[in-house]
């Protein structure tokens, strides 16, 4: 019982019992034994937590049995396999509860980057980082997304981990289109692009230039946004990836209609009057 206390101190907020087990090699028995000491608690059916004060005293004691690293990589690779279980399910009809899901390990998602931008290696960040942005499109969790990428830059960079760094820019730039920072989003794409470029990531490179598009396309200039569409089109027919050569072509349908039949050379470009919503749900301010 005290070693799984002492282990739980590196969750961030209640979780299920398969990671509890995973993580601390708990039983349902062991929990339940604490939970009836109060030294845990039990916020909704299946999953648990330590109250925050409960948590400085278990991370004492984790860190004087020297068990702090070990803890600490068993909950990011729980994580990290656990957001890998749920990448394609963001792509398929049970989209919104697989968001909600994330929704409720958001916390200990949020703790597993952390931990991985200094230790973990590129594949491990490369997954988790999809899962993270993917949702936080998804749900307009922009402010999010921002500031993990905020934080996360100096640690990729100084680990040498540009491929990485260069899928975060531009992540980050299509959070910045999203929300209309157009000037961001482009100096993003172009970043990224060079970074993916430096590191032979082709796949990373027809992203930054689909952004790049994107950004022209609502800035009304069209023949750049087609010339850079067609670059993005050729490098992911090359990688064949039949998914997105498919949302380039009705992309370019876009492109094509505005500048042959709407043509609004000179107008404002287009600037969204709030933020895209995917799910149609404005977040809430605890989000």
């Amino acid at each position: 019982e005290q070693k799984v206390l002492r282990r739980l101190a590196v969750i961030a907020g209640p979780i299920s019992l398969p990671a509890a087990e995973a993580i601390t090699g708990a039983t349902p028995s062991i929990l339940r034994a604490l939970a009836d000491k109060s030294m845990i608690v039990v916020p909704e059916m299946g999953r648990y937590g330590l109250h925050c004060l409960m948590r400085a005293f278990a991370l004492e004691r984790l860190l004087e049995a020297g068990e702090l690293p070990d803890a600490q990589e068993a909950h990011f690779h729980y994580f990290v396999n656990w957001i890998e279980s749920k990448l394609p399910e963001l792509r398929e009809v049970n989209q919104r509860l697989a968001l909600q899901q994330i929704a409720e390990e958001i916390g200990n998602i949020r703790a597993a980057w952390r931990y991985g931008i200094e230790n973990a290696t590129a594949g491990h960040l490369t997954s988790l980082m999809d899962g993270i942005y993917q949702f936080c499109i998804a749900r307009t969790w922009y402010a999010m997304g921002l500031e993990l990428s905020a934080v996360s830059k100096a640690a990729l960079a100084r680990r040498g981990l540009n491929g990485v760094l260069g899928q975060l820019v531009i992540n980050e730039g299509f959070m910045h289109h999203h929300l209309g920072n157009y000037d961001q989003a482009g100096y993003c794409a172009e970043e990224g692009r060079l970074l993916c470029e430096r590191e032979r990531d082709n796949c990373g490179v027809a992203r930054a230039l689909f952004l790049s598009s994107t950004v022209h396309y609502d800035s009304n200039h069209y023949d750049q946004a087609e010339h850079l569409l067609i670059e993005s089109f050729n490098l992911n027919r090359g990688l064949g990836n039949w998914e997105a050569v498919a949302d380039l072509h009705l992309f370019l349908g876009h492109i094509i209609d505005y500048r042959t039949i709407y043509a609004p050379e000179g107008e404002a470009r287009h600037k969204p009057t709030c933020s895209f919503e995917f799910e149609h749900e404005r977040p809430t301010a605890a989000q």
